[in-house]
């Protein structure tokens, strides 16, 4: 259900905008069929998926399919869990935004810098 809600917001985004989905999960998929077909969707529309699997538990190729090729750089994986991401959670958005934004912009800065 997350993907195809992802899905409908993506649709209100910018057109000129890299559409970048993060799945934040805590283990595996109920429905991986649908799980498939909605990561196929998203990625055949040109958003790119990364996957946060915030546990510890075996590799799971699956993960790695559905995310954007190369899949080893879009699995950011939380091994020690949900007690490190917190514990952490400012190195982990960080890690996020430099693999997800190659350009940031801000607004603010941007109309500071032409005054």
């Amino acid at each position: 259900k997350g993907l195809l809600a992802a899905e409908k917001v993506l649709l209100g985004g910018r057109k000129d905008a890299q559409s970048e989905v993060i799945v934040i999960t805590d283990g595996k998929p109920n429905f991986k069929y649908a799980t498939h077909n909605a990561a196929k969707k998203l990625k055949r529309g040109g958003a790119r998926l990364v996957f946060m699997p915030i546990r510890t538990f075996s590799p799971s190729p699956f993960l790695t399919e559905w995310a954007t090729f190369p899949g080893k750089e879009n699995v950011v994986r939380v091994k020690a869990g949900l007690a490190e991401l917190e514990e952490r959670m400012g190195e982990w958005q960080n890690k996020l935004v430099v693999s997800t934004c190659p350009v940031v912009y801000s607004p603010i800065l941007a109309a500071h810098q032409a005054e």
